[in-house]
């Protein structure tokens, strides 16, 4: 990611698994869009957006969950 800004695509393929990064992106829409198209396919059982901020005095990513859909742990 070239920005210090991104958004991160997680999936859970069963309500028991860990979360598993699929994708990062720049693009907040495409990203929600993934995830949603993911849990409606049934390729997914949830899944879950983060915006990754980067703080260019630590040089570390602050993460907020954007959005979260699907089966609960």
């Amino acid at each position: 990611m070239a920005g210090p800004v991104h958004y991160e695509i997680y999936i859970r393929k069963t309500p028991a698994d860990s979360w598993s990064l699929l994708q990062a992106t720049e693009n907040r829409k495409q990203a929600v869009e993934t995830a949603e198209d993911l849990l409606a396919d049934k390729r997914a059982a949830a899944v879950r957006v983060t915006k990754e901020t980067l703080d260019p005095e630590s040089m570390e990513f602050q993460s907020v969950t954007v959005l979260t859909l699907g089966a609960p742990r």
